[in-house]
């Protein structure tokens, strides 16, 4: 096994590694967000116009199309208004989300493992 695998499971096997994780996975998001922002500042600041970078520009730039539901209009009114936003506050969104859900998944191990040691 290469160390980075090692490293993964030993992290993953830890109640505080999925904390690790989690962390590592936020600060991304949230520089990856914080350095687009930057980017558009600057564009801003140096040429004078706001150059917007929406959610279906990212997916296009990641060669990835933009889902699409005809049957379900609400649904895909919804996708369409995510699309248009600015990816900088979605990644940011989306930073927050996974804080959230790895807050609650290291709960829900804590708990676990505390159950197990009082049986």
């Amino acid at each position: 096994m290469t160390s980075w695998s090692k490293t993964i499971k030993r992290l993953l096997a830890d109640e505080t590694g999925g904390e690790v994780i989690e962390y590592a996975l936020v600060l991304g998001l949230i520089i990856v967000a914080g350095l687009m922002l930057a980017a558009h500042c600057y564009v801003w600041l140096k040429y004078g116009y706001w150059e917007p970078y929406s959610v279906s520009t990212l997916l296009f730039d990641l060669k990835l199309g933009l889902p699409t539901i005809p049957r379900v209009q609400p649904l895909q009114r919804m996708i369409e208004l995510a699309a248009s936003m600015p990816a900088w506050a979605c990644l940011t969104a989306l930073a927050g989300l996974c804080f959230v859900a790895g807050k609650l998944l290291t709960n829900l191990a804590g708990q676990r493992s505390r159950s197990r040691q009082s049986r």
